[in-house]
């Protein structure tokens, strides 16, 4: 085995289609999750790599929905993670196993009895419909139907026939991208994390793809009630999923830096749309209120809090000082790393001046 192979060690929690049960096999050791060893390192968001791994490992198409823990150790270099999977209606179980509630599971003996917390929260959550808020939308039951749903509407309207099953490209814990082949080419869902430093990515993306439409991808269709848009295929990532040389890094950046010395002029119409203002005075005044936070201060000492707090009007002073260099206010894309094949086209997480 290769130096830097890594190993992963993945159990699965398949919920129920319909009802507040999951399926566990049964051992001569006592009930335990179904259990599959890859020669490879799935990280927790390859949602789409692991679901092919279960359907050639089980013969089980699942949506992936999220998972209960995760972890890897750079030395061993294993991972070991407990995914939660949501079954298809039709689609066939393991041998020996059954579905289990949690009334059940209370006393059963398990073969890992360290699983069973994680799996009593797991039902506990399906069935008291109590999801933590800070699970994105995609990491729930129904949404992935939704999603699809969406999406074929949008083909229809376009007269575009959808050639291949929808696969997830990515799925994160600030968004999700989903890859629809259609016979008029690829497109691009993308739904986004509405969270205090996010921008309305839908209605900002098209908006900037308005104004600078070389250098944005084309938005296909916007979901204004949604942070849901459809994108056309605008090349292959070169950033961070690829090797970039210097040079062409050179190349990249400085198109970037065109792109927003064009965006000077017009910052009324991105603040109109709901780019974030990020400007000098705005930051100066936002200090104070983000040092009093109890939720951001939460993790320090007092000690920590303090010290923080001395050196507000050193930052306020940093950025009165700032704003005497006259730089001109200018659009950011905070997350800028993939251009097309003739780097014209940026994607990006979340946009602000």
């Amino acid at each position: 085995m290769q130096e830097d192979a890594w190993t992963s060690q993945i159990h699965l929690i398949f919920l129920h289609p319909e009802e507040s049960s999951l399926w566990l096999e049964q051992t001569v050791d006592g009930w335990r999750l179904p259990y599959m060893r890859l020669d490879q390192d799935i990280y927790y968001t390859d949602s789409e790599l692991l679901k092919t791994a279960v359907k050639d490992t089980f013969d089980i198409v699942a949506t992936v929905l999220y998972y209960a823990r995760y972890t890897d150790d750079e030395t061993t270099h294993i991972s070991k993670a407990i995914y939660v999977l949501q079954l298809d209606d039709a689609s066939p179980l393991p041998p020996n196993g059954d579905w289990l509630t949690l009334s059940t599971l209370q006393s059963l003996p398990l073969s890992k009895s360290e699983h069973r917390p994680i799996l009593k929260q797991v039902l506990f959550e399906v069935i008291e419909n109590n999801i933590p808020t800070t699970r994105p939308e995609w990491n729930r039951t129904g949404w992935l139907k939704a999603a699809e749903s969406w999406i074929q509407s949008q083909l229809r309207d376009l007269g575009y026939a959808q050639s291949l099953p929808i696969t997830c490209v990515k799925s994160s814990a600030i968004a999700c991208v989903l890859k629809v082949s259609t016979t008029n080419g690829n497109l691009f869902f993308k739904a986004a994390a509405q969270l205090p430093l996010f921008c309305n990515e839908p209605v900002v993306t098209a908006k900037l793809a308005d104004l600078f439409s070389k250098h944005m991808p084309v938005c296909v269709r916007v979901e204004r009630n949604k942070p849901w848009l459809l994108l056309a295929d605008f090349g292959l990532a070169v950033g961070r999923e690829g090797k970039v040389s210097h040079e062409r890094q050179k190349v990249i950046y400085q198109q970037y830096a065109r792109l927003q010395i064009a965006s000077v002029s017009h910052i009324p119409k991105l603040l109109d749309v709901g780019c974030l203002d990020r400007r000098l005075e705005t930051l100066e005044s936002q200090i104070d209120p983000l040092l009093t936070d109890k939720e951001v201060l939460s993790d320090l000492s007092d000690l920590e809090i303090d010290r923080l707090r001395q050196l507000s009007p050193q930052i306020k002073s940093l950025c009165h000082r700032l704003s005497g260099y006259n730089l001109p206010n200018k659009f950011l894309c905070n997350d800028v790393y993939k251009l097309d094949s003739d780097i014209q086209g940026v994607s990006a997480t979340f946009h602000c001046l």
